[in-house]
């Protein structure tokens, strides 16, 4: 080979490295990206998820106390209750009407915790959760010609829930019948957010499976790069995942930290906030335990099939049954992700792409494992399958005893002294 032949085949190597790290590289942004992605994708745009979401978060007391505080403060912005207590109080003692109104607040707000812990307020919370997310994908999605009376604006009305709190409290119906109609009504999406809303729907909409097809992509072309070393290539893909789905949890805490300070305008309102932050991202949560648990496998793999003395060691252990017993190999990684199935450490071990990739580097796995096992000890399937069976020195085969030689070697002939 002349030299520049060989300057050219060393510059298409080192090309090709160069490109493998990008390539790597790229796709574990990509994988962190896309676990963003899936979790707006569905917690935005899945109604289902939102009320689900929407039913944990009254269930923690802190957010809880929280709503019966604004359904409290909402009573009293509507209602003149100071006043309405001073109209039937005799003259002399109507100064103890504001006093009353102030202790009556306490009350309010006692009543209306307790009564977002019974089943059928929670219902109507739920309902109202349900109602309002149909509109706001209505609205960001452009289906039909939803509008409400305050344009594009979208609301969570809890006003049936805060009627049923003021009912609880004792208030005449009189003064209850005051409450105006949209008092209960949050503002969840407004006019002006409308176009920049729709821009993201579409986004996560097209972005959800297009990235983690891209993502497999990436790692398999990183893969094939990888020539002559592919085994580590696919330790380090695995890395690669389990990279992504660390780097999605510290966002994820980073994050949470700078959304609180914005949300909690006091210290009393931090608790609320924290936890409506670690409950409306648990998906985040979820979907980086899986990534990293779906990485696990290529790395177990990956090692195993790599060039280290303890690989060769345990490869050399297998490869009896390995190549003999190919049904067993097999069986063995089947069984190895039917296992992870019904253990389900991570949610994601149940669904249908999780378990093909599962399939895809457990089984390919075994099958790289024999094809290995086949080409370094050879001699471990002759042996077992009653062929030639190498001796101590490798370059010479001892062949079986055939016919009248196996005879004799099984029973040697009787000598004169027998």
């Amino acid at each position: 080979m002349t030299d520049a032949s060989v300057q050219t085949s060393d510059h298409a190597g080192r090309g090709r490295r160069i490109a493998y790290w990008i390539v790597l590289v790229l796709t574990t942004i990509l994988a962190t990206l896309a676990i963003f992605g899936v979790w707006a994708n569905r917690q935005l745009l899945n109604t289902d998820n939102w009320t689900k979401t929407s039913t944990k978060l009254l269930e923690n007391p802190a957010i809880r106390a929280e709503t019966a505080t604004f359904i409290t403060d909402q009573i009293y912005a509507n209602v003149d209750v100071q006043g309405e207590i001073q109209s039937f109080l005799p003259p002399v003692l109507q100064p103890l009407a504001a006093p009353a109104a102030g202790a009556a607040r306490n009350l309010v707000t006692d009543v209306a915790n307790k009564a977002l812990v019974n089943p059928a307020v929670q219902n109507a919370w739920s309902n109202a959760n349900r109602d309002a997310h149909k509109r706001l994908v209505n609205v960001i999605e452009d289906k039909g010609q939803f509008t409400t009376t305050t344009g594009n604006t979208v609301y969570l009305d809890i006003t049936p829930i805060l009627t049923a709190v003021a009912g609880r409290t004792g208030l005449p119906a009189a003064v209850q019948s005051k409450i105006p109609a949209n008092a209960g009504q949050i503002a969840i999406l407004k006019a002006d957010q409308l176009s920049t809303a729709q821009t993201v729907a579409k986004g996560l909409k097209n972005a959800d499976w297009f990235l983690r097809v891209l993502i497999a992509l990436g790692f398999g072309l990183a893969i094939w790069l990888a020539r002559g070393r592919r085994s580590q290539a696919l330790v380090a893909s695995g890395v690669g995942l389990v990279i992504a789905g660390l780097a999605a949890m510290t966002i994820r805490s980073i994050a949470g930290g700078s959304v609180v300070n914005s949300l909690a305008a006091t210290e009393a309102v931090r608790p609320a906030a924290t936890a409506a932050w670690n409950i409306g991202t648990e998906l985040i949560k979820t979907l980086a335990w899986s990534t990293i648990f779906v990485g696990i496998p290529a790395i177990i793999v990956g090692l195993l099939l790599g060039p280290s003395r303890w690989a060769k060691d345990v490869r050399n252990w297998m490869a009896p049954v390995s190549n003999t017993r190919p049904e067993i190999l097999y069986g063995g990684a089947v069984a190895i992700v039917l296992f992870l199935i019904v253990w389900e450490p991570v949610p994601a071990t149940r669904k249908l792409l999780t378990i093909l990739v599962f399939l895809g580097v457990i089984v390919g796995g075994a099958y790289a494992l024999r094809r290995l096992t086949l080409e370094e000890s050879p001699q471990a399937g002759l042996a077992v399958a009653g062929g030639p069976a190498l001796s101590d020195d490798a370059d010479t085969v001892v062949q079986p005893p055939k016919g009248d030689e196996a005879d004799t070697a099984v029973n040697p002939p009787e000598g004169p002294d027998s």
